[in-house]
């Protein structure tokens, strides 16, 4: 994070836009995936000694969300979230100024996600489905609201860049 930034202050220096575009992008992304349990967990395909997890992150940040019922929850709770905010107010990070901010912004941002679910939490409820419901069902009833935050905690942080 800290050289992602100080490359895009670097472009805006130079007035190289596409170099700019490039960095954020990049940064984007790992806010992008600061903000979800499994990216920031060694359970990120599940347990290492046990095959049938394997897919629980394509489960959870896919295919839950790209399901039809939620994908509008999810974009209506995320909006609903930031709804008058504004990069720096007091319910989000503090504006990002320095390349150590940046960093130390992304690392409270896991800190924040794993603390409000944890990944060995999503992973139990992924591997124990009620007979008959669909995982992407189960995890959206456990996690849909929280995860709506942490996307919404993502773009907040994104906003502090």
């Amino acid at each position: 994070m800290a050289q992602l930034f100080d490359v895009m202050v670097d472009a805006v220096r130079g007035k190289d836009l596409l170099r700019y575009i490039a960095a954020a992008g990049v940064l984007a992304h790992y806010v992008g995936d600061a903000c979800q349990p499994l990216h920031v967990s060694r359970l990120h395909h599940g347990l290492p000694e046990d095959e049938v997890d394997d897919d629980v992150h394509e489960v959870y940040e896919s295919d839950m969300l790209d399901k039809d019922a939620n994908r509008l929850l999810v974009v209506t709770g995320v909006n609903a979230a930031l709804a008058g905010y504004h990069a720096g107010d007091a319910e989000g990070p503090d504006l990002v100024d320095t390349a150590a901010a940046a960093a130390a912004t992304v690392v409270d941002l896991m800190a924040r996600t794993i603390e409000a679910i944890a990944p060995s939490d999503l992973l139990d409820v992924f591997n124990n489905p009620p007979p008959g419901e669909s995982r992407t069902t189960v995890l959206w009833n456990a996690f849909g609201e929280q995860t709506i935050e942490r996307l919404a905690d993502g773009s907040r942080t994104l906003a502090a860049r």
